[in-house]
């Protein structure tokens, strides 16, 4: 078509929350140990300084008849609070690091996205990028944030940010990245480091939904891009694979490693990193199984071996994830 201007593409992987190979639904209870982790896949929720309550992070559906968010989304995520309650310098983050620090180094981006919130009086949100030098490396460098200032409406918000030059001196770690990072929650010393004019309070019980999410280059937005479902799952996998299946075999005596096999990834998942394998049996499919041990040989494929509690056959149904985020 004549005129017709393609959408950049969008820097970002699972903009649109269609993947959620981990799940549904997470709760994040305060104060824990380990309080951050992945949901939808790529994005990363983190609570620090969290004294209690929790927070809910879940999956929710459009409805086939919206016409709030075009496109004709199919879900969106909902980081709601119940009760939750963070320290001095308390941050609650929603994230995504994207490969390689270099990453837009020195040029313009445009984050846009829709949002809206619980809470009828409105609420604030923060959103900026940062590079991250990686382990061994330099210190990260933080675009300012800006604020979008989120109703209980669904809103349109578009921020374009000057992403800096890579300083000649900076030491490049290993697994560094660039990123988007967003503040539901920002105060203390994480509002002066993410340069906001004023901190953002405790979520308490409110909750932000955000939809379509999309990082790209240059100082405008060009559209939202057609997304091809297979495609994006495949850019996932590249990350985090998951799936089940069933082992069968004959065991000599107690413990006795009876059968083996290997187990080819869906999409070769990302190369030069350990991974982290896990293997769980599912109740009730067991069979003379005394456990299972999993050895990675390749980021292509892994192999899983079967040990019998006694002499005998031996078989049972089992789930498998391999882990290679950044």
């Amino acid at each position: 078509q004549a005129g017709y201007i393609a959408p950049r593409p969008n820097l970002l992987i699972n903009g649109g929350f269609d993947i959620w190979q981990r799940g549904n639904s997470f709760t994040n209870t305060q104060p824990t140990a380990g309080p951050s982790g992945y949901t939808a896949d790529r994005w990363f929720q983190s609570v620090a300084g969290g004294t209690s309550g929790q927070l809910l992070t879940t999956r929710e559906d459009f409805t086939a008849a919206q016409t709030d968010v075009p496109n004709n989304p199919k879900y969106y995520t909902k980081l709601a609070g119940n009760g939750l309650v963070t320290g001095t310098n308390g941050v609650v983050s929603f994230d995504q690091k994207i490969e390689d620090v270099r990453t837009m180094a020195g040029k313009k981006v445009t984050v846009s996205f829709w949002a809206k919130t619980s809470n009828t009086s409105g609420r604030d949100l923060g959103v900026g990028t940062w590079q991250n030098f990686g382990f061994g490396g330099s210190g990260d460098v933080v675009q300012t944030a800006q604020v979008a200032s989120l109703t209980t409406a669904w809103q349109k918000f578009t921020f374009t940010f000057d992403v800096p030059s890579i300083n000649p001196s900076a030491v490049i770690g290993s697994y560094n990245s660039f990123g988007l990072y967003t503040r539901l929650t920002s105060k203390g010393t994480d509002s002066s480091f993410v340069g906001l004019t004023s901190e953002i309070p405790d979520l308490g019980s409110d909750s932000v939904s955000i939809a379509q999410v999309k990082l790209e280059e240059g100082n405008t937005f060009t559209g939202w891009p057609h997304v091809d479902p297979a495609t994006e799952l495949a850019k996932c996998q590249w990350y985090y694979q998951k799936g089940s299946s069933r082992i069968f075999g004959f065991s000599n005596g107690i413990q006795a490693l009876s059968c083996g096999e290997s187990i080819p990834l869906r999409n070769p998942i990302r190369p030069n990193v350990p991974l982290s394998v896990t293997t769980s049996v599912t109740p009730g499919t067991a069979v003379n199984l005394h456990s299972l041990v999993q050895e990675v040989y390749t980021h292509e494929n892994i192999t899983v071996h079967a040990r019998g509690s006694t002499a005998g056959e031996v078989f049972g149904s089992y789930s498998w994830t391999v882990d290679a985020e950044l």
